[in-house]
């Protein structure tokens, strides 16, 4: 076959495999693409929140379905678990401490929602065994994740099981924990022009995917402006997690007694919504560099945006628990001791140890403690 330059088909293998990769960087996954196109020629534009839904969670093609490895350093980005093992070991230290408030119980419920591939349990379970046996004896670890898989080594763990959803739980008496979970859950975007509030629908144009502004697709994105007290200036963009709100609430009724602890990136609603932040706090990560197009990289590259904390600890007061504790992560960790393991760090993995404080890195994610009980 005569090699024809516009039709990769006829090219050598090894220029064909070069083709793909440059085309799976800017396009993304083609099957996730021609997915949605055909969806939006049927259907119409639909909310940003169902695009993201489909481009994060799709079960064939989503991102967290087919990426390899999304939070390691050889994927797209790191979380604290895999930035340094004391993130893991001072979360135990916080355990212990919760697992003696409550009397040292003989049994003491862990559940780790978006587990990933479970780098964090280790770390706590490795801690308990060698720093608090009472606490490791009473442990009964439940990892929640949709879309991995757990370790070999971790399957037949004991106290260890692995499901994929919260609500097949029973009522937990321990504690409930997301780490960088909630801003990855799908988002409606807004808004605010001279004619009220508008959502940013995905429309597809010549191919290509488009914002298209239009009537809010649900009364909810309004009132939950109005709930969190966010004002929008005009011309100001922004995003909603109604998702992260329904799961907060959904954790807080699992909660019989014990703890709710999420860390993520995110504000208080007055300074998420605000004229500082006009257009709003979307981002997409590939390869550890951040990028503000969404459309590009189709199930290759994560989406992520900013936690209103507002709402969230407001959902949990009205499931009835008590917060105990806002602050950055930077703080709780210094809190907790991290400066011991800074005393002793080799200078190879200091940095990463820093990492964890650094209040341009991790240092800056925030820390919501919410209770139930004594």
């Amino acid at each position: 076959m005569a090699i024809d330059p516009d039709d990769p088909r006829t090219w050598p293998a090894s220029a064909r495999e070069l083709y793909r990769r440059r085309e799976r960087a800017t396009v993304g996954n083609p099957h996730l693409a021609r997915l949605l196109c055909e969806r939006i020629a049927r259907e119409g534009p639909i909310p940003f929140a169902e695009f993201m839904r489909l481009a994060l969670y799709h079960p064939t093609h989503g991102y967290y379905a087919t990426a390899p490895a999304p939070f390691s350093r050889e994927g797209d980005f790191l979380t604290s678990p895999e930035t340094h093992p004391a993130f893991g070991a001072l979360v135990c230290r916080w355990l212990a401490g919760l697992w003696e408030e409550q009397g040292c119980p003989r049994r003491f419920d862990l559940v780790e929602v978006g587990a990933g591939r479970g780098t964090l349990a280790s770390q706590i379970l490795a801690t308990a065994a060698e720093r608090f046996p009472g606490l490791h004896t009473s442990l009964r670890y439940t990892l929640v994740e949709h879309h991995s898989r757990p370790p070999a080594e971790q399957t037949h763990a004991p106290r260890l099981r692995w499901v994929h959803d919260l609500e097949v739980l029973g009522p937990v008496r321990g504690c409930i924990l997301s780490n960088e979970l909630l801003d990855a859950l799908p988002v409606h975007r807004v808004q605010m022009t001279p004619q009220g509030l508008r959502e940013v629908y995905v429309g597809c144009r010549d191919g290509e995917l488009v914002d298209v502004l239009d009537v809010p697709s649900t009364p909810a994105l309004a009132a939950h402006l109005a709930w969190v007290g966010a004002a929008l200036p005009v011309g100001a963009q922004g995003e909603i997690g109604l998702e992260a709100v329904a799961w907060y609430r959904r954790a807080a009724r699992c909660l019989a007694e014990g703890a709710l602890l999420t860390i993520d990136y995110g504000h208080r609603a007055p300074e998420l919504y605000s004229p500082q932040r006009p257009c709003g706090t979307l981002l997409c990560y590939y390869r550890h560099t951040a990028n503000e197009e969404p459309y590009r990289r189709l199930g290759t590259q994560d989406i992520t945006a900013h936690v209103d904390f507002t709402a969230l600890e407001r959902a949990g007061e009205a499931e009835g628990l008590r917060t105990r504790c806002y602050t950055t992560q930077q703080e709780w960790l210094r809190s907790l001791g991290i400066a011991d393991y800074l005393a002793g760090a080799p200078p190879e993995t200091r940095d990463d140890l820093l990492a964890l404080v650094d209040p341009e890195r991790l240092g800056r994610l925030k820390v919501l403690l919410q209770q139930r009980g004594p």
